[in-house]
């Protein structure tokens, strides 16, 4: 029983060799519009990333700064485990 073998031969047009310029157009997640900047902020644990215009991004910023004013930063190391203590090591 012999099998044949097929070769499957790919077309590239030149289009698609030649470099191009590829750009980049960041979106308002919030209204669709033109994107500025992306902002990063964690809450809950949790890291997140949003696009925003200058005016959203500001708006944004507005709303936290009661906020930041009395938090503190945390560093950014590993979480603490609890401590155990003597009575939780006795054996039963």
């Amino acid at each position: 029983m012999s099998t044949a073998h097929t070769r499957v031969r790919r077309r590239v047009s030149p289009k698609v060799r030649a470099r191009g310029k590829v750009t980049v157009a960041l979106e308002d997640d919030l209204d669709g519009g033109p994107a500025d900047e992306t902002v990063r902020f964690g809450f809950d644990g949790t890291e997140y990333e949003i696009d925003l215009s200058a005016k959203n991004a500001r708006a944004f910023r507005k709303k936290l700064t009661p906020f930041l004013k009395h938090a503190r930063k945390a560093s950014r190391g590993p979480a603490r485990r609890t401590a155990r203590t003597s009575a939780g090591r006795q054996e039963r």
